[in-house]
C-alpha cells in the first residue's frame, strides 16, 4: 500500500487539541525568554561586581598603597590656632584644621566631670544596685558625730564647814 502526505480537514475536537498545544508552546517560549533575560541581568550584575573588584585591586597594585583605618591623635597648636592630626603608628602629620570657638575656650572653662547616669526604670534588675535589707545597719557617716560630754557640776573652792549647832 502506498501512502502520500496530503491535507486532511480537522474535526472540532482535533482543532481544540492543536489549539491547546499551541498555547502551551507559546507559554513555554515566553517562560524561557524571561529566564534568559533574568540570567543575563544576574550575570551582568555579577560581572559588574567582579569588574569593580578588579579596578580596586589594579589601583592598589599600581599605587602600592591602600586606604585603611589608622589610629590618630590630635594636638592643639596655639601659635596657629589649629588642631593638628598625627598618625599614632608613624607620628607623621596628617591634617590641620582651625580650632572651634568651643575648643579655644575649653581651657578657660574646663568641663566638669559628668555625673554618673541615673539607672533607667525599665532597666533589668541585675543592672541596678541591690536594695539594702531592712535588717542591715545604716552605713557609717563620713564625718563622725561630735559626742556630747556630760557636764560636771561646777567645782566649788570652799570646803564644807563642820556643822555647828545653831545658837539662837
Amino acid at each position: 500500500m502506498n501512502t502520500m502526505n496530503l491535507p486532511v480537514r480537522l474535526t472540532t475536537d482535533e482543532l481544540l487539541l492543536w489549539s491547546d498545544e499551541l498555547a502551551t508552546k507559546i507559554r513555554d517560549a515566553a517562560d524561557i525568554e524571561r529566564e534568559m533575560k533574568a540570567a543575563a541581568a544576574k550575570s551582568k550584575t555579577e560581572l559588574g561586581a567582579i569588574e569593580t573588584q578588579i579596578a580596586h585591586l589594579a589601583r592598589v597594585v599600581r599605587e602600592k598603597k591602600e586606604l585603611r583605618d589608622v589610629e590618630v591623635f590630635e594636638v592643639k597648636n596655639w601659635e596657629r590656632v589649629a588642631m593638628e592630626t598625627y598618625r599614632r603608628d608613624t607620628g607623621e602629620f596628617v591634617a590641620s584644621r582651625a580650632l572651634t570657638v568651643y575648643e579655644q575656650n575649653e581651657t578657660l572653662f574646663p568641663r566638669e566631670k559628668e555625673p554618673p547616669a541615673e539607672p533607667v526604670a525599665d532597666a533589668a534588675p541585675e543592672a541596678t544596685e541591690p536594695a539594702q535589707e531592712a535588717t542591715a545597719e545604716p552605713p557609717e557617716p563620713a564625718i563622725p558625730p561630735v559626742e556630747e560630754t556630760a557636764q560636771a557640776a561646777p567645782a566649788t573652792t570652799e570646803e564644807a564647814a563642820p556643822s555647828k549647832p545653831a545658837v539662837n
